[in-house]
């Protein structure tokens, strides 16, 4: 039964991302459905719940994985998708003390923002192409 789940939150995955990613692309713009009210929400909220079915099944596969190179890719990915989901949410917490309690954390803006995102990609590269390769060598000996 449960690989019935899993199969069919797939397929629902698979069909979320065929509708999404033309809409989003060429309906936002080259028919520019951004005219419409919240528009972008709409994009964004639904992206959220695509991610979280696209990780929900690197869980799950990760779960039931016996393949070790495999495994260290799953761990190298959820590690990455963390780092950078803890970066999003520290430049909510920013953008939330300067617009309610008169704060300046974002002091450059969006610009500030994209440059604080971009310096925790890095990061997050260097570290997971680390740990990589420190499980890598713990799992040959």
């Amino acid at each position: 039964a449960s690989d019935y789940i899993i199969l069919v939150t797939e397929i629902m995955s698979l069909i979320t991302l065929i509708i999404f990613i033309p809409i989003a692309i060429i309906g936002g713009t080259c028919f520019d459905f951004y005219r419409f009210n919240h528009f972008d929400d709409v994009l964004h909220i639904t992206s959220g719940f695509i991610g979280c079915m696209a990780a929900k099944i690197i869980f799950y596969f990760s779960q039931n994985e016996t393949n070790t190179r495999r495994k260290r890719l799953f761990f190298v990915i959820y590690m990455f998708m963390f780092s950078m989901g803890v970066a999003s949410i520290w430049e909510l917490i920013e953008f939330g003390l300067d617009k309610y309690l008169g704060f300046d954390c974002q002091a450059g803006g969006l610009t500030d923002t994209m440059f604080d995102i971009l310096d925790c990609l890095v990061g997050s590269i260097i570290a997971t192409t680390y740990y990589y390769f420190k499980i890598k060598k713990q799992d040959v000996n």
